[in-house]
């Protein structure tokens, strides 16, 4: 991030600067990378460095001028999604996620490609993924506007699982054939074609070679190929806007979405209301949340060799899933997208329960006013936080009188507002507050719940508040109290807990004079 930055110092501003940021998400080596937090007014969010004994650091100094893409493949606790999420919200660029597979990322970054060169007019017509087994293609067909001028087809596969053959064929045209292994890409110039039917069906055929020219097929018998296909179109009339309302999205606030479409400026309205058009988002979501999933796992947190330091939480995770590659639960999901208003700009709120990373896939197909029919999709990415709600967080409270100093034993176990466990891994999250004492922390146990313990004398047990870090900030190990970010209205989850402070109801000074009772009679 620094010498990306550093890169633009100079760079010329005629140019559209872009940083697209590829990671496993893992901070572990000096300096981290964080995002300032929302204020109240807002103001501009900020992108700095900060070295792990800290949570502030300075600002990147260039980056008003560029645009950052995020990409992660993992689960939440494994990549930092808040923070990989946030530094491009920070920037107005997007973020991009798959949580169970490496392969949709070629797929993604066409679509992020498609994004850093918006200003142009290329835009993504189809995305669709299926499989192809000895014997059964995977096909697909759409439409393209009459006033698209160039077309790229993508076909994507995981290279070491054989060739593939892939056949384009442009409505009224001659089909276009190409074997590949692992990708075919082709390109058409629409305006150089003799015979091409504008208001036609275009298609796409991908299959084993065995399957369309003779000769031995290249698959082996029942093995099954992953395809992503990806179609890009040069439009200079139809532009569209699919997106996610950007937000801090946590458990249980919906996600907006929106799509708007355009036709020579002109919004183009009354899409999905006749037969065989559509606006919706496909939507893939968790089924199970990542904190819920841990607490129940007896995985070791022992870290792996993986080259990567991990937390005991990241350790557990990646060792849960070595062991049960299919313990990631997803749920799909279509929600149609309306324009009551009749403005051309399409919208819905999809509802959040479980925490994790919701996927949503845009599609628009309908009829244009002058280029006949035209298909739009876009990929896009939210993370829904796992913030704990004091309705359903629960604290227990535990006091051991002494001779001298008193101990008061906390051990709170973090939900959401649906009752979904925040899980291993946020101790340094999660912190403890008594009027003229240090924060504190609690010691995680590997299954949901933080244990802490607070020193005190006299009778009265002490006053405790709950606090908990929304933050897109690396907070680790080495992070004393006094170097958090500052403990105010927006970080209390239980401003005095049960069994403290007015609430104690006297029970320590009973249990201490039954102590000391005992004490004194065993002569002690």
């Amino acid at each position: 991030m620094l010498l990306a930055d550093a890169a633009f110092a100079t760079a010329s501003n005629t140019r559209r600067r872009v940083v697209l940021v590829m990671s496993n998400g893992m901070q572990n080596t000096d300096p981290l990378v964080g995002v300032t937090p929302v204020t109240v007014p807002p103001t501009p969010r900020h992108v700095f460095t900060h070295p792990s004994t800290a949570t502030s650091g300075p600002n990147l100094p260039n980056q008003a001028n560029y645009q950052i893409y995020s990409v992660t493949v993992g689960t939440g606790v494994a990549v930092s999604a808040a923070i990989n999420e946030d530094i491009a919200k920070a920037t107005k660029g997007f973020y991009v996620n798959s949580e169970n597979s490496a392969e949709p990322m070629r797929t993604f970054f066409l679509e992020l490609l498609q994004n850093f060169v918006r200003f142009n007019t290329w835009e993504t017509a189809r995305l669709a993924s299926g499989t192809v087994t000895p014997g059964s293609p995977f096909e697909i067909a759409f439409p393209v506007a009459s006033t698209t001028a160039s077309l790229a087809v993508v076909v994507a596969w995981p290279e070491g699982l054989g060739r593939l053959e892939v056949t384009i064929t442009p409505p009224g045209e001659a089909p276009v054939a190409a074997v590949g292994s692992g990708t075919v890409r082709r390109t058409f110039d629409l305006t150089a074609f003799e015979d091409y039917d504008p208001l036609g069906t275009w298609r796409v055929s991908v299959a084993e070679p065995g399957d369309i020219e003779s000769g031995a097929p290249d698959l082996e018998h029942g093995q099954i190929v992953p395809v992503e296909i990806t179609v890009l179109v040069d439009d200079k009339a139809v532009n569209a806007d699919l997106d996610i309302v950007p937000a801090d999205y946590m458990v249980g606030d919906p996600v907006k979405l929106h799509a708007g479409m355009t036709e020579f400026g002109q919004p183009l309205t009354g899409l999905g209301t006749r037969p065989g058009e559509s606006v919706v988002a496909e939507v893939l979501r968790p089924g199970e949340g990542i904190g819920d999933l841990l607490a129940g796992s007896n995985a070791p947190s022992t870290p792996a060799p993986t080259g990567d330091q991990q937390s005991p939480a990241e350790a557990k995770l990646f060792n849960e899933l070595q062991q049960n590659p299919g313990a990631l639960k997803h749920v799909e999901d279509v929600i149609a997208l309306a324009d009551p208003s009749g403005t051309g700009v399409y919208t819905a709120e999809y509802a959040t329960k479980e925490p994790g990373h919701y996927t949503f896939l845009f599609g628009v197909q309908g009829r244009t006013n002058e280029a006949g029919v035209v298909s739009r999709q876009q990929l896009k990415t939210v993370y829904v936080r796992p913030v704990p709600n004091p309705s359903t967080t629960s604290i227990s409270t535990v006091t051991r009188a002494g001779r001298e100093v008193n101990q008061l034993i906390l051990t709170v176990t973090p939900k959401t507002k649906f009752g979904n466990l925040l899980g291993p891994g946020y101790a340094n999250y999660l912190w403890f507050t008594s009027p003229g004492r240090p924060a504190f922390k609690g010691v995680d146990d590997l299954k949901g719940s933080y244990t802490a313990t607070l020193d005190y004398s006299g009778s009265q047990i002490p006053s405790v508040s709950l606090h908990f870090f929304n933050v897109s900030i690396v907070i680790t190990d080495d992070v004393p109290p006094d170097a958090l970010p500052p403990f105010d209205d927006r970080t209390v989850v239980i401003a005095e807990i049960p069994g403290t402070g007015s609430q104690a109801k006297g029970c320590l000074l009973i249990l201490e004079t039954i102590i000391r009772r005992i004490l004194k009679m065993l002569g002690l």
